[in-house]
C-alpha cells in the first residue's frame, strides 16, 4: 500500500511536470480538477488497495466517473415506467413512443420491446433479414 505522503508527492510532481510541458490550451483540461483528482487518489490509497486489487479498483472508479460525466447509466436499465419519457408528439404515426431517461438511445413503443439505436445493425440481402442487435443489458 502506498502511504498518503508519497501519494501526494507523486501527484504534485506529476501535475508540476504537466504544467511545464503542456501548452496553454491542453493544460486546463485537467488543471481545473487537481483538488478533486488528489482527493480521489488519497481516498484510493487510504482504502488499502494492494498491487493485486489496485488495477481493478482504479479501472472501476475511472470507468464509473467517465460514464457519469458522459451521462451514461452505471447500472442496468430496469425498464421501470419511471425511466421513460413520452415522446409520442414527435411521431406522426399515432403510436405511443417512449425514450429512456437514463440512456437516451433506448426507445420503445407501447406495443414493442425496447430497442437501442446505437446497437449493431445486421444488414441482410432483403429487407426482411435486417435487424439490430441489443447491446443494452435490461434487468430481468
Amino acid at each position: 500500500m502506498i502511504n498518503e505522503s508519497n501519494s501526494n508527492n507523486f501527484v504534485d510532481i506529476e501535475f508540476e511536470i504537466l504544467k511545464k510541458l503542456s501548452n496553454p490550451e491542453n493544460e486546463y483540461i485537467v488543471m481545473d480538477f487537481i483538488d478533486e483528482i488528489k482527493a480521489v487518489v488519497n481516498k484510493f490509497n487510504k482504502n488499502g488497495q494492494s498491487g493485486g486489487s489496485a488495477p481493478y479498483t482504479a479501472f472501476a472508479i475511472s470507468d464509473t466517473i467517465k460514464k457519469l460525466c458522459l451521462q451514461q447509466p452505471i447500472a442496468p436499465i430496469t425498464g421501470d415506467d419511471s425511466e421513460w419519457n413520452d415522446v409520442s408528439e414527435y411521431d406522426d404515426s399515432g403510436s405511443k413512443w417512449f425514450q429512456n431517461k437514463r440512456c437516451s438511445a433506448v426507445f420503445k413503443s407501447n406495443t414493442e420491446k425496447p430497442y437501442y439505436l446505437d446497437a449493431i445493425v445486421f444488414q441482410g440481402i432483403a429487407e426482411y433479414d435486417t435487424f439490430t442487435g441489443n447491446c443494452v443489458k435490461l434487468k430481468d
